[in-house]
């Protein structure tokens, strides 16, 4: 294969010299631009242009590696000198054609080809010798020479165009105005060889293409195409064009395979491998390969079938041999290596197949790999003289990575090689290593290196120096081969224990411990686990192991080593053993031991929760003992469970333990019940596993995806136990304005002790968090309510000693809902275990009055009137209002005779606080005494909220319905139907109002989802039906009779919401009242009616002295009466009395003209008119 592009020249007048340095500096072309025929411009890296002195030999080459192009070096002082010397040693130098033709070198090619296609030639040789070089005229001469007019008028330069047309003549010269001229005379010449070498290139190309495309693939035809398509291969490595290249190698090799490998005899093995890289006759560092003729060009495939010299094996190694050529032009040095280790391992693959039975493949591939090695060195680091077999100096930081990767990678190969063929050929043993004996090989010649160890020690010392070398090399790669540096370690180990040197074996064991310890040493086996095993056991006197820094018992390794190989043994009885040595060398351990559950066990868990006994909850685990065949006695078993919606106020009651204590469990599977006694209601995710044997612990910590939970979800919900101890925390029934409380229910105290209640309020989730989360931590917390009215106070404690049955609580925030933390722990009077339970709950409260009330004050003369306007809160849910009444307070309880207390006959429903409401009025008359401004009241409306109501009789009416039996099945779970499926009804109170159906709002509460979620609880089946029976049934809607919703209602516990109220401070009233002189019904038109006004101060009812204060009195003018008298009076505060006559003045019934009174100031008073709406018929 060439090694780049040939140029030649011929110097007959010795004058090429003067300028051949400039001149070789210009040939070397790179970043070349070539189109290729299917329109693809591709950039050339480099050319690499090799300029000979022109030979007989150049001219006798049949490949496109003949020149390119051929020089003419002349020069020229005199006509004489032309026409005696240089015209004629032109014509002698140029091909005849050129002589005879008047096209250029493209035109020259097309001529022949016509020829061909005239009468066809077989004659390949003739035929590529028709592909001539470009001959170029270098005239060398200074500038005054070119220009002068040797010939009249004729410049020398045309003079040679003019004789010879068909050739360039091109000027080189060697002295130059300035350095600009030399640098622009010398590129212009490199960009004109450039183009040359291109076009040629072309022409070459297209050439042997349409010769190929001429030739159809026949028998016949098959070693023309052959030597074109070899043809084609170098003139594309010519040019460093790779990749088409590779293209032409890969046809030339699927050619040959496809239609002459079958014809081919198998060949022999050659040993040892020969193997050159550069076709240079002269070069003594390469072998005498015979795929290499004697000139040191590589001989031509069609040479080496027509010879006979062809055989499978010859060509497997001319193709190995090409594509190593191709790879020596990668710029890409790591391409170069790792191509080349692949193109070898592909070598020795396709050898291993034709030559399996061959008793020399062994010391073949051992060859092979010696002479790759050293060809590594040859074609990619020239300089270095490294011995094949020595590690590479672990100072010389220029290597290439890769180059050293690959070195030892075939350092390996070749020392497996090494070893299986000695250990085939002799007697020797190696622990941990055997190959099948072939008697065959002893004929081979790998008995001459089997000869160099006379003894197995000395054997053992080598392959203990060729691993230690390889190990050196290895330990240069960045960490990249720290396994394969273990396991190579765990051989020299293995030499060290078939030695009895059961120290040296144990400190390499040790170098790899923790990686084999962690990957079950499953890597290297059973056996030499068993090895190591077996050396501890011999060093009696071992205590520890230097692991890490860090000294570790040998108890402690040897426990983890007997796990280690119980779990590869297959075997039952050794199993056993196994399991007794393992549990002997526990006695021994002062540190805890971990390991990892699922290697002995499996685990599946039930999401079915139980109360069993009070405060206590269960779950059910299913645990497959599948390696330990024996009853194991397990100290405990734990489950620890996470809130899967952490609570971020105390993260210590987001976790959650099930365990149990003692337990036996058999080979295979084991049901087994785990409790807790510390309970918090909520959505918990499975974190891990543990089982606890004495101070060992076989642990299993689950993964969860972000995105996806991968292992079922444990529901944690309140279960009822008639023994429970429980506290409920509720918003008192009974709520008064400004006053908020909460109120506290205790079961079973009387059977606990040492009770903690600890209660927080929690804060609001802030909406304006900061984004960056070290702000978050100083971000002020926002709460909703308070538990004191003077401090900031959110936390409360209560014990037994000190039990607290109410407390109350202040608003920070109207509206929203906020939430109580409460942690209730203590102990059980008749426990003697001393057993701590708890149990944490997330309170949720309304922060808002679902009731609005207005009111409005109105004085009369003998008595007083509130008026209370009663609606729903804006945005909240409807209200079921049963009676109101007005209660004073107890120091005024007897001073007042008050009306309009209101218990209807049936509760009002008031749903829609914008269009519905309530009006209860209630008149206040002072028993014989005055009104008194200081007196209070309060407004008491005694009301639940309708889902309140609904919710009762969906439970009693429509679940339970009088069913005894079926509820005391239920009553485990009705906690759960309480807190956690009734929060989630939605119904339509409009139809409940109209017609007492029960009906939830559409496509709102999903069933199915609830469903599932009792079967993860383990609703008995009885049950779940029923309550989907119910779900199912008001979904559709559900119609009770009034009957039924009175008598259930009576069940309801009602709420009560008293609103304090007080007597308003006295504004000045009069009471004025028209009386007529004649009472009657009607009056004429136009008549004269007389009235007595009489006007009356009632300050003195309300406490208030009459004075000197003087008002204004005014009849209003209106069209219907003209007033007769003073219309306009001045009056003291006190009673007055004056006439009046009113003159009709239109048709039909009108009331008296209106009063108004004012004080001076122009503020008017309120007035007491009993007349105002009084009408009178005139006609």
């Amino acid at each position: 294969m060439p090694q780049g592009v040939v140029i030649s020249y011929f110097d007959p007048f010795d004058t090429f010299d003067a300028v051949k340095d400039e001149f070789l500096k210009v040939l070397d072309l790179s970043n070349v631009h070539w189109k290729s025929t299917d329109g693809n411009l591709k950039t050339i890296d480099r050319i690499s242009v090799k300029l000979l002195t022109e030979t007989n030999s150049n001219e006798k080459m049949i490949q496109v590696s003949k020149p390119f192009i051929k020089f003419l070096v002349v020069t020229c002082k005199s006509i004489d000198d032309y026409r005696s010397k240089v015209r004629p040693l032109i014509r002698q130098w140029l091909p005849e054609n050129y002589l005879h033709s008047s096209g250029n070198d493209s035109t020259i090619i097309e001529d022949f080809n016509k020829k061909k296609s005239n009468k066809e030639d077989r004659n390949m040789e003739k035929i590529l010798r028709s592909m001539n070089s470009k001959p170029i005229i270098l005239l060398y001469s200074n500038a005054e020479v070119i220009n002068s007019t040797l010939f009249k008028s004729t410049t020398l330069i045309e003079k040679f165009n003019k004789d010879f047309p068909d050739i360039q003549t091109l000027e080189i010269k060697s002295v130059y105005k300035s350095p600009n001229e030399k640098m622009q005379f010398w590129n212009n010449l490199s960009s004109t060889l450039k183009n040359y070498l291109l076009d040629i290139f072309e022409d070459r190309l297209n050439f042997l293409n349409n010769h190929l495309n001429n030739l159809e693939l026949t028998e016949q035809n098959l070693n023309n195409i052959l030597i074109l398509r070899e043809n084609v291969l170098d003139l594309l490595s010519e040019f460093n064009i790779l990749d088409k290249a590779n293209e032409q190698l890969n046809l030339l090799q699927d050619i040959v395979e496809t239609h002459l490998k079958s014809k081919l005899l198998k060949g022999s093995l050659e040993i040892p491998f020969k193997l050159k890289v550069h076709s240079n006759a002269n070069d003594d560092t390469n072998d005498n390969d015979d795929n290499f003729n004697n000139d040191g060009h590589f001989v031509s495939i069609d040479k080496l079938i027509s010879q006979n010299d062809m055989s499978i094996f010859q060509l497997n190694k001319y193709f190995f041999q090409k594509n190593i050529r191709l790879l020596h032009l990668e710029p890409s040095t790591t391409i170069r290596f790792y191509k080349t280790y692949k193109l070898l391992k592909g070598f020795i693959k396709n050898i291993d197949i034709e030559f399996k039975d061959d008793p020399n493949l062994l010391l073949f591939k051992y060859h092979l790999l010696d002479r790759l090695l050293t060809l590594l060195d040859e074609i990619y680091l020239p300089n270095n003289t490294t011995n094949s077999l020595l590690p590479v100096s672990t100072t010389n930081s220029a290597l290439p990575p890769l180059y050293i990767e690959i070195r030892a990678q075939m350092l390996l190969f070749q020392r497996d090689c090494w070893l299986q063929g000695i250990l085939q050929n002799t007697e020797y043993k190696l622990v941990g290593k055997s190959y099948p004996h072939n008697p065959l090989s002893v004929k081979s010649n790998f008995s001459d290196i089997v000869s160099l160890y006379k003894t197995e020690s000395s054997f053992q010392d080598e392959f203990m120096n060729l691993t230690k070398k390889i190990i050196g090399i290895f330990s240069q790669c960045n960490g990249n081969y720290d396994r394969t540096i273990d396991l190579l370690s765990v051989e020299i180990g293995l030499i060290h224990y078939q030695r009895k040197e059961y120290s040296k074996a144990i400190n390499v064991f040790t170098s790899a411990y923790e990686y084999y310890s962690n990957s079950n040493w499953n890597l290297i086996g059973l056996g030499i686990l068993n090895v190591f095993v077996d050396s501890l056991n011999k060093c009696e006197n071992l205590k520890y192991l230097k692991i890490d820094n860090t000294n570790v018992p040998v108890s402690t390794i040897l426990c983890n080593s007997y796990l280690n190989i119980l779990k590869m043994n297959q075997k039952n009885d050794e199993k056993l053993k196994l399991w007794e040595k393992f549990k002997d060398s526990l006695t021994n351990l002062s540190d805890t031991l971990l390991y990892k559950f699922d290697h002995y066990f499996k685990i599946k868990y039930s999401t079915k929760i139980d109360i069993p006994r009070p405060n206590t909850y269960s779950i059910d685990i299913n645990i497959d003992n599948f390696l330990i065949p024996d009853e194991i006695d397990v100290d405990s078993i734990i489950l620890t469970f996470h809130n899967v919606i952490p609570n971020n106020f105390d993260e210590d009651n987001d976790i959650l333990i099930f365990q149990t204590e003692n337990v036996k469990l058999k080979k295979n599977i084991n049901k087994i019940t785990l409790y807790s006694t510390s309970i918090s209601f909520a959505n918990f995710k499975i974190m891990s596993c543990e089982v606890n044997i004495g101070n060992t612990t076989f642990i299993k910590k689950f993964k969860f995806n972000k995105h996806k939970i991968s292992y079922p979800i444990l529901q944690i919900v309140p279960l009822y136990n008639e023994n429970n101890f429980e506290v409920d925390i509720r918003q008192d029934t009974e709520m008064t304005l400004g006053e908020y409380l909460f109120k506290l229910k205790y079961k079973n105290v009387e059977k606990i002790k040492d009770l903690n209640i600890k209660i927080d309020v929690l804060p609001d989730e802030p909406t304006d968090l900061p984004e960056e989360p070290s702000n978050k931590n100083g971000f002020e917390k926002k709460y909703p309510v308070s538990l004191s009215n003077k401090k900031k106070q959110y936390f409360m404690e209560i014990t037994k000693d000190e039990l607290v049955h109410k407390f109350q609580y202040y608003i920070n925030k109207n509206g929203g809902t906020f939430y109580l933390y409460v942690k209730s722990t203590f102990t059980l009077i008749d426990d003697d275990s001393k057993t701590e339970y708890s149990e944490v709950k997330i309170l949720s409260f309304l922060n808002h009055i679902p009731i609005s009330v207005s009111v409005e004050d109105i004085f009369k003369k003998n008595a007083f009137y509130f008026k209370f306007f009663l609606n729903v809160s804006t945005g909240h849910e409807p209200i079921v209002l049963h009676q109101s009444s007005l209660i004073p307070n107890k120091s005024n309880n007897e001073k007042y005779k008050i009306f309009g207390n209101y218990k209807p006959s049936e509760p009002i429903y008031l749903t829609d606080g914008d269009i519905e409401n309530c009006l209860n009025c209630y008149s206040i008359k002072p028993e014989g005494i005055k009104f008194d401004s200081n007196d209070s009241f309060k407004l008491s409306m005694k009301y639940n909220t309708l889902k309140e109501q609904l919710d009762l009789l969906v439970t009693d009416a429509i679940l339970v319905g009088g069913e005894i039996l079926w509820y005391e099945q239920f009553e485990k779970w009705k906690l759960y139907w309480e807190r956690e499926v009734l929060p989630l009804l939605i119904y339509d109170f409009e139809d409940f109002e109209k017609s007492k159906k029960i009906k939830l709002i559409p496509e709102i509460l999903n069933i199915n989802r609830l469903n599932n979620c009792f079967m993860n609880l383990g609703i008995p089946l009885n049950v779940s039906k029923v309550m989907l029976k119910c779900l199912r049934d008001i979904e559709e809607g559900i119609k009770l009779s009034d009957i039924d919703v009175a008598a259930y209602s009576k069940n309801i516990v009602g709420k009560q919401l008293n609103i304090p109220v007080q007597l308003p401070e006295f504004e000045q009233l009069f009471h004025v009242e028209f009386f007529p002189e004649t009472i009657r019904d009607t009056v004429e038109l136009g008549v004269p009616i007389s009235y007595t006004v009489k006007i009356e101060s009632i300050g003195s009812k309300w406490g208030v002295q009459n004075n000197d204060e003087e008002f204004i009195f005014e009849l209003l003018n209106n069209n219907e009466w003209l007033i007769h008298g003073k219309k306009r009076i001045r009056i003291k505060n006190c009673n007055s009395e004056f006439k009046i006559i009113f003159v009709p003045m239109r048709k039909g019934y009108y009331a008296l003209p209106k009063v108004e009174i004012f004080n001076l100031e122009g503020e008017q008073c309120r007035v007491d008119n009993p007349n105002l709406f009084e009408t009178i018929l005139v006609f």
